[in-house]
């Protein structure tokens, strides 16, 4: 069966990329400043484009803003909960 995705060389470069970026950028969104769950956006829209200064990090909500998409459900304070239920 062929395989779909990128090769698996080029999804580990990327990843190896990504964490770079991500901590020159101290883990924060270039947006709004926030720490979490980040996305890197491609500036120019090219998503085969993968240059350091081309790739931007963002957070989803500010990643959906500028793409002009509408973010997910927030399930922050559910996976709170979770995680407090486990701890009992």
């Amino acid at each position: 069966m062929p395989r779909h995705g990128p090769p698996r060389d080029k999804t580990r470069e990327y990843e190896r990329l990504r964490r770079r970026l991500l901590d020159a950028a101290g883990w924060r969104c270039d947006g709004c400043g926030c720490a979490g769950r980040l996305e890197l956006h491609h500036r120019n829209g090219d998503r085969t484009d993968n240059r350091p200064d081309n790739l931007r990090p963002l957070c989803r909500p500010c990643h959906c803003l500028i793409d002009g998409r509408r973010p997910g459900p927030d399930r922050s304070a559910w996976r709170a909960e979770l995680a407090r239920r486990l701890a009992e």
